[in-house]
């Protein structure tokens, strides 16, 4: 329960960066830079989410570092490639934790 406060301030910072461009370039629908903030969103918070990830990880055993590694680089390749977030996000969680419980670690 203590922990409820800073889920729902996480929540109203991500909905603030995802509709706040949309409500400030309302009137300029047509505007480039509303077009690459569009195109370009998926792919920035994939990156912070990487980041994140990478720098809460503890590499006490290095076969699970490298292959945290592994899963990073599959997760940028996945989102180059394929550009969908759930693909990108789903696959390399799916793989690591598979990793992490069943290889004996």
């Amino acid at each position: 329960m203590e922990y409820l406060p800073y889920i729902l301030a996480g929540c109203v910072a991500t909905l603030l960066c995802r509709f706040l461009p949309y409500f400030l370039f309302k009137k300029r629908s047509n505007s480039k830079m509303l077009k690459y903030l569009e195109s370009r969103s998926t792919l920035v918070i994939m990156i912070i989410l990487m980041i994140y990830a990478i720098a809460s990880m503890k590499f006490d055993n290095i076969w699970l570092g490298m292959c945290a590694v592994a899963c990073l680089l599959l997760a940028i390749t996945l989102q180059i490639w394929r550009r969908n977030s759930l693909i990108s996000i789903s696959v390399p969680t799916i793989l690591y934790i598979y990793i992490a419980n069943f290889s004996g670690l």
